[in-house]
């Protein structure tokens, strides 16, 4: 019995860390393809991860700092062909 319990949390458990983690692989993806999108929703993520004291506003700082520099910006704007 407890040996099912625990491989129901854990599944469970995986499963809703996986949703958590979509977002940020999907900015990632986005960030390093410089797509302009993926600047405004890593802005948006790091503001969310500034509430996961201690690392996650540890990066969530680092992320902000990144992505409001003039040389970040530059790198996303979109260019019309």
């Amino acid at each position: 019995m407890g040996a099912a319990f625990l491989g129901l949390t854990g599944a469970v458990l995986s499963v809703m860390f996986g949703l958590f983690a979509l977002p940020f692989g999907i900015c990632g993806w986005g960030l390093l393809k410089l797509r302009p999108w993926a600047r405004i929703f890593g802005i948006i993520l790091a503001a969310v991860s500034l509430m996961q004291i201690p690392f996650g506003t540890l990066l969530g700082i680092y992320a902000l700092i990144v992505l409001f520099q003039k040389k970040t910006e530059e790198l996303f704007v979109v260019t019309p062909a």
